[in-house]
């Protein structure tokens, strides 16, 4: 009974000035509740929250600001500890310098003494160092200048399209992409004007350049050259029979093999013959006419069998 009575008066006092102390006679005036203890800690509602908005611990009612709990579903973005509710968002008590994600701390970045890095190392001789890829940028105002004594080592771009181009300057419709893999093509004002394919052939207002060299369009060679509506390279198979020194091979392509081809009869041309073979054999004469291109060939040594030679003709028209 004296026990009863001595524990009705403990809480009888404590609650008239509003303060409870549990673990003490004193609790501190500042607190409602002061737990004290050697050996024992404050155990929070452990509960499994699914996610950090308010109704991430319970449907039934909206937790109040300042409510604490422990969370222990891993899965949660911030992960397994003490969160507390800001009005908002269940946000994790974190230690000083641990933050689980990039946080605003209200502070500029600034260069005072010593580098300045975004990620999990640094490099002491920069001013500047990113350990990591910069991913996207959400303003339009922005570039890149390594300065005038350094240089960008890799930079990297996505292969874009003729109407969202991966390197441009100024104008969004004149610049670079990747059509395929391994080409490249340059855009002038929305119009692909350059192709490079993957065999390192250039096509000027070509998409598919049928040489090493393919213009569709006037060349002129020279300040006061000839301007020139067009160029042909065709290379042209020539079986050379066995022969003495001096044998002579005439060899015609037709008109229309040249049409074919695209080659006027008013195209000048000129020839060349490739491969070692072709150290035996001497091109000495060629012409254009109204039944086509003809060249003349001449053994320069004694030829025991047959071959095969490859005859190249650039036409100029």
């Amino acid at each position: 009974m004296w026990h009863f009575l001595l524990l009705c008066v403990f809480f009888y006092s404590g609650f008239g000035q509003a303060q409870v102390g549990i673990g003490t006679a004193s609790p501190d005036p500042s607190a409602l509740l002061d737990l004290e203890a050697e050996d024992r800690g404050l155990l929070l509602p452990r509960v499994q929250l699914i996610s950090r908005a308010a109704q991430g611990l319970s449907h039934r009612f909206v937790p109040t600001n300042g409510l604490m709990v422990y969370n222990q579903n891993a899965s949660l973005d911030h992960g397994v500890g003490v969160y507390y509710y800001d009005g908002s968002l269940w946000q994790r008590l974190t230690r000083e310098g641990q933050h689980p994600r990039w946080s605003y701390l209200g502070q500029g970045i600034g260069y005072g003494q010593g580098p300045v890095y975004i990620g999990t190392s640094s490099s002491s001789n920069h001013d500047l160092w990113l350990s990591r890829r910069i991913i996207d940028w959400d303003n339009s105002a922005y570039y890149i200048d390594p300065g005038a004594v350094s240089h960008i080592n890799e930079l990297s771009l996505d292969s874009g399209s003729r109407s969202d181009l991966s390197l441009y300057w100024g104008q969004d419709q004149t610049g670079f992409y990747s059509p395929e893999d391994h080409q490249l093509s340059y855009v002038a004002d929305g119009i692909e004007v350059l192709r490079i394919n993957d065999q390192g052939a250039l096509g000027l207002k070509t998409p598919d350049p049928l040489a090493d060299l393919d213009v569709h369009g006037s060349v002129k060679l020279g300040v006061t050259g000839t301007v020139l509506s067009g160029m042909h390279l065709l290379e042209w198979p020539i079986e050379v029979p066995a022969g003495s020194q001096g044998t002579i091979i005439q060899t015609t392509i037709n008109t229309a093999v040249l049409a074919a081809q695209g080659i006027p009869l008013s195209a000048y041309v000129n020839s060349m013959v490739l491969g070692q073979a072709g150290a035996q054999v001497a091109l000495t004469q060629q012409w254009m006419d109204q039944e086509g291109y003809h060249c003349i060939l001449q053994l320069n040594a004694t030829v025991s069998v047959a071959f095969s030679l490859q005859l190249k003709i650039i036409a100029l028209y």
